[in-house]
């Protein structure tokens, strides 16, 4: 979302998630804190700061996407102990978003992450473990590592049933297909009745699907950020994927942006703007619009 606990973002099984990635994510500040003063902190070794700033890098919250720069950043953050970039770092490395894909190096980082007590890193490798997916099968490991990360509270201690769920769509996600993207979002957005809902994985997985195309994701993910759930509340962010949903031909995106030109909430005050998205998702289908 880790942000991890932004994007887990995104950030991400990838950014993301993880997202992704993730975390046992502390909880985003209300209001977010000024990019250049989080590249200030960060500097000054504010690690926490480090993460902040790499996860908007990495999805463009706030500020240009910039996924080498977000890449270089957990980097620090990890190396100098703080477990929730390391996943995050290791998302990226595993997704091939922003960096080349490397399975081993993804498989270090979510191993490092856990022995620095994130358990979402643990919830990773366990789940690479148990699918055989970044190396050889073992599922008596991964028991033990998802064991590790329930006792460590991560949201990302997934119950079966979920798992099946989300599993089924990464894969084709991770190559691009846009409605697989926006099916694990849900899954993880919804949770299941033995688990709460996971936002900031969510939140990761969305940012994918909108990134390939999928106006419903772009919707999604601006909805997120609209009420701050498992990302910064950041109204100018949602009204920017508001925007992309409305051009992908989402009726619900053109009239959501037309309420916030109305209010002057995140984007300038336009009633001819308001209007004219209005008339859009009218036109798109939102009889509420007409």
């Amino acid at each position: 979302m880790s942000t991890a606990w932004l994007i887990e973002g995104a950030r991400l099984l990838t950014a993301v998630a993880a997202l992704a990635a993730a975390l046992p994510a502390p909880a985003a500040p209300a209001t977010p804190r000024p990019a250049d003063a989080l590249s200030q902190l960060c500097e000054a070794r504010d690690w926490r700061a480090c993460e902040e700033f790499a996860a908007r890098l990495e999805l463009g919250a706030g500020v240009a996407e910039d996924l080498a720069r977000a890449a270089a950043l957990y980097g620090r953050a990890c190396d100098a102990g703080y477990a929730g970039a390391c996943t995050s770092l290791g998302f990226l490395h595993e997704s091939g978003r922003g960096l080349a894909h490397d399975a081993t190096r993804a498989l270090e980082l979510y191993g490092r992450a856990c022995e620095l007590g994130d358990g979402s890193g643990c919830e990773w490798q366990a789940r690479a473990l148990e699918e055989g997916r970044l190396t050889a099968a073992d599922p008596a490991r991964a028991a033990t590592l998802r064991q590790r990360a329930c006792q460590l509270g991560t949201r990302l201690c997934l119950a079966k049933a979920l798992q099946q769920v989300a599993g089924r769509w990464i894969e084709p996600c991770e190559r691009g297909d846009a409605a697989a993207c926006g099916q694990a979002g849900r899954a993880f957005e919804q949770g299941d009745d033995d688990r709460a809902p996971d936002f900031p994985r969510a939140a990761h997985f969305y940012a994918k699907g909108c990134d390939a195309g999928g106006a419903g994701s772009c919707l999604a993910l601006a909805i997120l950020y609209d009420n701050g759930q498992g990302v910064f509340k950041d109204l100018a962010t949602a009204a920017g994927f508001y925007g992309r949903a409305c051009d992908g031909g989402n009726a619900q995106g053109c009239r959501s942006l037309a309420l916030l030109h109305e209010t002057g909430e995140g984007v300038p005050a336009s009633a001819e703007r308001a209007a004219e998205l209005m008339r859009r998702a009218c036109a798109l289908g939102d009889r509420d619009s007409c």
